[in-house]
Formats: C-alpha cells, sequence, structure tokens
C-alpha cells in the first residue's frame, strides 16, 4: 500500500500523483493523521502553499482505495511538506441513542430509567472510535439513568404475584426515622462498556439531597463504583515531599 494521490479539495489545482515525490512521506502504508515528506521538490507544491487548506490523501493498494483522509492543513518549509490535521473518511460511523423506561403502568412512576447510546462515533471522549455501549448516556439533554428501588421492588412483585417482603437492611434518615434501601434513587453517574478495549466502568450514586446515617456518621450521595480503569484519585491528598 502506498500513497497515490494528495489532492487540494478547495481548488483547481491539480492533484500531486507522482509517485517518487509521493514515496517521500513518511507513512506511506498507512493512515496518518500527520504525514511528513523531507527533500521534496519545491516547484512541485507551490500552488499548495498559496491556495486554501482541505488537503485529500488517499492510501490505495494498487487499484484499491484503502483510506482516503480529508480535512488537511498544508505546510511547506524550504523542501519539507508537512499534512497534519487528516480525518479518516473510509472508516463509517454508526451511533443509536434511545431510551428504555421499566415498570410504567398507568400513571406510576418508571421504575428505571435508562438512556442508551451506543456506536463508534468519533468525539472528544471517543478520539479513536472505539465501540461503546453507555447505559447513562447524557448527551444532547439526555438525563442519564436512574433506579427507583421502591417502584422496581413493587413492579417485581405485581408481576411475579410474589407477596414477600424484600429482606433489605434498615437504615435511619439523617431526620431520625427509619429508611429502607428501596427508599432511595439511584443515578447511575457513568454505566458504560467499552467493547473495542474491554474497559467499563459501573458507578452509582443516591440521588442529590438523599442522605443515610449510621450510629454518629452521615454520609449524603451514597454509592460505589466499579471499573477496570484508573480514575482521577481527586479525594486524596498530595504526598508531601
Amino acid at each position: 500500500m502506498t500513497i497515490t494521490e494528495i489532492k487540494n479539495l478547495s481548488s483547481n489545482i491539480p492533484a500531486i500523483t507522482d509517485a517518487t515525490e509521493l514515496a517521500k512521506f513518511d507513512s506511506t502504508s498507512t493512515f496518518a493523521e500527520k504525514i511528513t515528506a523531507e527533500n521534496v521538490t519545491a516547484n512541485t507544491w507551490k500552488d499548495f502553499a498559496t491556495a486554501n487548506d482541505d488537503i485529500q490523501v488517499t492510501w490505495a493498494n494498487g487499484a484499491t482505495v484503502v483510506y482516503r483522509a480529508v480535512g488537511g492543513t498544508f505546510a511547506l518549509s524550504g523542501t519539507t511538506v508537512t499534512i497534519s490535521g487528516l480525518a479518516n473518511a473510509s472508516k463509517y460511523s454508526v451511533g443509536i441513542n434511545g431510551q428504555l423506561t421499566i415498570g410504567p403502568e398507568g400513571n406510576d412512576a418508571a421504575a428505571a430509567i435508562v438512556n442508551i447510546r451506543m456506536g463508534n462515533l468519533v468525539t472528544k471522549q471517543n478520539p479513536k472510535g472505539d465501540w461503546i455501549i453507555d447505559f447513562s448516556d447524557k448527551t444532547d439533554e439526555a438525563g442519564g439513568s436512574e433506579i427507583n428501588l421502591k417502584v422496581l421492588i413493587d413492579w417485581i412483585k405485581r408481576n411475579t404475584g410474589d407477596n414477600a417482603v424484600a429482606q433489605l437492611p434498615a437504615i435511619t434518615g439523617e431526620d431520625g426515622t427509619a429508611k429502607n434501601p428501596e427508599d432511595f434513587i439511584i443515578l447511575f453517574k457513568d454505566f458504560y462498556y467499552n467493547i473495542t478495549q474491554k474497559t467499563f466502568d459501573f458507578w452509582v450514586t443516591s440521588k442529590e439531597g438523599q442522605t443515610i446515617k449510621f450510629g454518629s456518621f452521615t454520609i449524603k450521595k451514597v454509592g460505589f463504583r466499579v471499573t477496570n480503569i484508573a480514575t482521577n484519585p481527586t479525594l486524596y491528598e498530595a504526598p508531601k515531599s
């Protein structure tokens, strides 16, 4: 595979197809966001230097185009050409999103609201275009995901015909009244699985304003987190030298 053509899409400048000139670039066998060529024939590239930027680079295997990159910025310094900011336009991306509700009946609140987004769209959070399933989508005004434990338990009981009382540990609210874990609405701060990297982050917390008290200890925004990626330890003080 080699670079077979470099073209300025913003002008009528003839495309560069000279195999000798194109072979001078440092990434001839695979797509790269930035490519550089040393000892070029400056006169070959002089028209590119005065035109608006929108450079297309094509990598091909014989007559078969493998990569087509667009949006590049061109720079000529002496006999060195640098094309940067290329975006791979030969890779298709897919995005699917929606909302799943569990248990709403009549005017009942939903037991669970799950905003889902999956795909391999390239974003600031996913610059490599990995395949990701996000069960706590907050983009495009999506409200994330939450579970109302009490409503969920009641919905399950109605649908199974089971009248047994869920055995959950009793706790005391901040105001001293008895509370049970099913009284809490649980928010998903993060709940995603990166299919490409096989990494995940499952992070839930209780809704703002809900607290529980164990003896002399009051815990706000109760939650837990399970992940196999490094996290930012913002709660820890930097070691003193």
